[in-house]
């Protein structure tokens, strides 16, 4: 089965398969310009999921022609997301009350309805300021699918105090990493993310372990095997560590919300949907990666819109599109985040996906 999963960085494709010309919208601008007004209120909506049934040979969309074709439509995604909460002296007062009720919200949210949640916390509860990673090997709340775990999750938030007299977040990873790469190695086709929520600066397990460029190596260790993270920055944190932290760890850039903390569940919303606009391909999978057609179908009155390519994610930075994650040998694909945001505010869209069909083998009706 194929998952699909938006990344909010992402990018994404140009050379096309087939399609009528009233199906398509090649103008991006005047589509962009046509949502412009609607595209500030992202974070409603959930993502891609993939059918149940696998990409059939022959198309998915009718006709005939050998080709690897599948179409998507918005439902929730397999997502496995671990909270690393930072609950450091420095988060008492008003930051922790805040903090909690907007994950609390999240949690709530219906549209995080099938995100499989747990729940860390550094310091390690009942601990004080420890970077032993041991103490981080199990989660303080174990993976569940969301609603079906949203009263542990909760209790925990209202319970759980900030008192921990340190930031051992080198420790937090390192230990949660142990346990949760191999719970990804085994989450075959699903994504993996680990979300660091903090309001300092690592203080506790020794420069050699605080320095950014370690905690950066750490991240990048566990991206190559699978586990995505993620930084949000609270009022007070070091935003240049959780930068460097998320760039290695395959998410581009922190999300810093240190002047208004009140806008980490709009935060939370985003890296949910961000999951959705990545598509992986079955394995293995044999066609021509420069015959594509990607059309995304509307359902909110915007013109249908033959996705175009770009060579990679960075030109995303000028161009709505999508990318490869390899020009030659493709194994998914991604959408620029502008597409994403085009395609995931419609509340019930479909993509049509065709890969290696001649132009006139009618996959794509």
């Amino acid at each position: 089965m194929k998952n699909y999963v938006f990344l909010l960085i992402a990018s994404i494709f140009i050379f096309q398969c087939a399609a009528s010309a009233e199906s398509t919208f090649d103008d991006e601008e005047t589509l962009t310009e046509s949502i412009s007004s609607t595209t500030s209120t992202l974070g409603v909506g959930g993502g891609f999921a993939v059918n149940l049934d696998p990409p059939s040979i022959d198309g998915n969309f009718g006709g005939a022609g050998t080709c690897y074709s599948d179409e998507v439509k918005q439902e929730t995604q397999s997502v496995n997301l671990v909270f690393l909460l930072d609950r450091s002296a420095s988060m008492s007062g008003y930051m922790w009350p805040i903090s909690t009720l907007e994950i609390e919200k999240f949690i709530k949210d219906p549209n995080s309805a099938g995100v499989n949640v747990a729940l860390s916390y550094f310091p390690a509860i009942p601990f004080d300021a420890h970077c032993d990673e041991q103490l981080y090997k199990m989660p303080r709340i174990p993976f569940g699918i969301l609603p079906n775990n949203s009263s542990e999750l909760i209790n925990s938030l209202k319970n759980a105090v900030p008192d921990g007299g340190g930031t051992p977040l080198y420790g937090g990873m390192s230990g949660t990493y142990s346990w949760l790469i191999p719970y990804a190695a085994q989450s075959k086709g699903e994504q993996t993310l680990l979300l660091i929520v903090s309001d300092g600066s690592p203080n506790t397990c020794g420069y050699s372990y605080d320095t950014e460029e370690e905690l950066a190596n750490l991240a990048e260790y566990a991206f190559k095997l699978g586990v995505k993270t993620a930084t949000i920055g609270l009022t007070g944190a070091n935003v240049s560590i959780l930068g460097a932290i998320a760039k290695s760890g395959g998410t581009e850039t922190v999300i810093n919300i240190s002047n208004d903390p009140t806008a980490l569940h709009e935060s939370l919303n985003m890296i949910r949907n961000g999951f959705q606009c990545e598509y992986v391909f079955d394995k293995p999978q044999i066609f021509d990666p420069e015959q594509w057609f990607i059309q995304y179908l509307s359902s909110n009155g915007f013109p249908d819109w033959i996705i175009p390519r770009v060579s990679n994610k960075t030109e995303c930075s000028t161009k709505h599109g999508w990318y490869y994650d390899n020009n030659s040998n493709p194994s998914k694909l991604t959408l620029c985040p502008k597409a994403c945001e085009i395609v995931t505010f419609d509340v019930d869209f479909v993509l049509q996906l065709a890969f290696g069909c001649p132009a006139d083998s009618g996959v794509i009706k």
